[in-house]
């Protein structure tokens, strides 16, 4: 039909380049955030292309119910203005055609972002925390140079090292140090309880000095992390107020690279449907990802029909108004949300009783308006808005 296309080509304009500004917008904030990591020696430069890349599905969840949003209030609302909404009324297309056209539209982006919410999300998210693991594999000794004193791993260790390897893995003549707080005897286990009595502790700065012959960046499985592993060394550790240091020969000591695991709320952000589904009930913060999953779904329908009640409430206005007064109901939508989100975390309330108390809420509102308009109370009380049917003069 000639006049879906029309209607259908206007909203996915708008929705494409809300989308990508409000993306470039995003992804700019992301692009500093990684920037200043690998200026700090924590991130690769070669995985932030990567990473933005991965972090776009993630960005994309929040941002197409919004984009359709604001791209139905935009666009129906230029065609108000224009007279374009009641041409097509004169040419024999009601307000309930009107409406099936629009939810046709509807369904295409929800469907797209079904997709996304339980199959790419998921998946892009399970990549960037490998990705995210893989690039501090030796980013903080990539920008080290041998033979001179620096500061590596945040600026907690003084760093030395006599022989590079070609690609930074292996090297030869290591010395780090650091200075920390002071620790008491249960951080050196059995082996040196000996050399502080129970009823002693230490307190303030206390050096600790690292040599080793070998060392080399290493994947230590069981610990899920890069570890810098040093060999045939030994240890000095200062011993509180007294000034002396205490010697450990090692043959094997590590220092773990900062970076970030995949811990338990990682796994869960990448599981599959299936997995939430078995597992909601058990755990709360489950049951918390698999709300916010649905909850983006549903809110593109409710968000729609949001926008048409907009526009049959406030046709007259201007368009900065109209939007003006689409994102303060957005804003509150979405509040609504995250309330649901935090009662469900907290397990104050179960997932299907807080979709449906903020959703059938947002629903049961939007009725009582269409009601209420459409019996004309309002049009009768108040003059401000001139609240015409769709189709009428």
């Amino acid at each position: 039909m000639i006049i879906y296309r029309y209607l259908c080509k206007e909203v996915m304009l708008v929705l494409f380049v809300v989308v990508c500004l409000l993306l470039l917008i995003l992804l700019s904030n992301q692009v500093v955030h990684y920037l200043r990591s690998a200026a700090e020696g924590r991130l690769a430069y070669a995985y932030i292309i990567r990473l933005l890349a991965l972090q776009i599905p993630q960005l994309l969840v929040f941002l197409i119910p919004l984009s359709l949003y604001l791209s139905l209030v935009w666009c129906y609302g230029r065609l108000q203005a224009n007279h374009e909404l009641m041409m097509i009324s004169i040419c024999g297309v009601s307000a309930l055609q009107f409406f099936l056209m629009t939810l046709r539209i509807v369904l295409g982006v929800a469907l797209f972002n079904v997709i996304l919410v339980f199959w790419l999300q998921p998946i892009a998210s399970f990549y960037r925390y490998q990705v995210l693991s893989n690039s501090i594999e030796f980013s903080p000794l990539k920008r080290a140079g041998s033979r001179h004193f620096q500061s590596i791993l945040g600026d907690k260790w003084a760093f030395y090292v006599n022989e590079f390897s070609k690609d930074h893995r292996q090297m030869s003549g290591i010395f780090l140090a650091r200075q920390q707080q002071g620790i008491g005897h249960a951080q050196f286990g059995a082996d040196s309880a000996q050399d502080y009595p129970s009823n002693q502790t230490t307190s303030g700065i206390q050096w600790e000095v690292v040599t080793a012959k070998h060392g080399n960046i290493s994947w230590i499985p069981k610990l899920n992390g890069y570890f810098l592993v040093l060999s045939d060394g030994q240890r000095y550790q200062e011993q509180g107020m007294t000034k002396t240091y205490r010697m450990m020969q090692y043959q094997y000591y590590g220092i773990q690279m900062p970076g970030p695991k995949m811990g338990q709320k990682g796994m869960i952000e990448s599981s599959s449907l299936a997995w939430l589904w078995k597992h909601y009930k058990k755990r709360p913060y489950v049951a918390a990802v698999f709300y916010l999953r649905l909850s983006s779904s549903i809110s593109i329908f409710l968000a729609s029909m949001m926008a048409l009640l907009f526009l049959k409430l406030i046709p007259s206005c201007s368009h900065f108004l109209r939007l003006v007064f689409a994102m303060l109901g957005y804003i509150t939508y979405v509040s609504l949300q995250l309330i649901g989100k935090a009662w469900v975390q907290s397990s104050q309330w179960g997932m299907w009783h807080a979709l449906g108390l903020v959703h059938g809420l947002v629903a049961l509102l939007m009725i009582v308006l269409m009601i209420i308009q459409y019996c004309g109370f309002i049009r009768n009380r108040c003059k401000i808005f001139s609240l015409i049917p769709l189709g009428r003069r």
